[in-house]
């Protein structure tokens, strides 16, 4: 069983942890999602689409803080597992989004109105979970932003066991490691390599720059085979 990680620590972005995220969460996860696959050949960082925002139209970007549990009804580490949760608590920083491998879990909720409250107050942006979410219309309420696969009132205590954070995981397709960037709007949520993150962002700011004028040009009313020959794309 995976023990408890001390905190890690990362290479440095050109810029600070905050404006990247910034300037992330002003683009979309389509043009992320075009960079990855036409100059990284990276075609597997899109988290499965049964994941969906609680609210419609959430939008956050972090650096990714892992979790990874799975379903159980008894305890197999002989601890209280609100002692460790509070430990997880205490080590989530600022400008984070909890990312949370369940194992499968079907039927219990990982994040609630405590969880989220929690990890908020630590300067969390966000938290995707491969599992469920309860005290919905509070978490919306209170503006924390997450995604979830589905909502149940089950809570998680005595039915599912956190394993550790701060370690690979994985989850669909895509594998995730601590302090990669995570990107979630409404069309989905990807991942993005902590060692290209700088550079696809410069991209896709290049991307939004360049499909804002073929827009202003569309709007102006030349028709869609005139711009595909001076070299616009549908």
């Amino acid at each position: 069983m995976p023990e408890f990680n001390p905190p890690l620590t990362f290479d440095p972005f050109p810029i600070s942890d905050a404006e990247l995220l910034d300037r992330y969460e002003k683009a979309f996860t389509a043009a992320v999602s075009d960079v990855l696959h036409r100059d990284y050949r990276l075609n597997n960082q899109i988290l499965p689409s049964n994941i969906k925002p609680l609210a419609p139209g959430a939008r956050a970007a972090g650096i990714a803080f892992t979790v990874k549990g799975y379903p159980s009804h008894v305890s197999e580490r002989g601890s209280d597992p609100n002692s460790r949760r509070a430990k997880m608590f205490e080590e989530i920083e600022k400008d984070t989004i909890v990312v949370w491998d369940t194992s499968g879990d079907e039927e219990n909720a990982q994040y609630g109105e405590m969880m989220s409250a929690a990890t908020m107050m630590r300067g969390c942006r966000g938290g995707i979970v491969d599992g469920g979410a309860r005290d919905t219309d509070r978490i919306i309420e209170m503006g924390f932003k997450v995604w979830c696969r589905y909502t149940t009132p089950a809570s998680m205590a005595a039915r599912h066991e956190i394993l550790g954070w701060q370690l690979p995981i994985k989850i669909g397709k895509v594998e995730i490691n601590p302090g990669d960037v995570i990107f979630a709007d409404n069309d989905g949520i990807i991942v993005v390599p902590r060692g290209i993150a700088y550079d696809v962002l410069l991209k896709i700011e290049t991307i939004a720059a360049t499909e804002k004028g073929w827009r202003e040009i569309i709007a102006s009313g030349l028709s869609p085979s005139e711009v595909v020959r001076r070299g616009g794309k549908f």
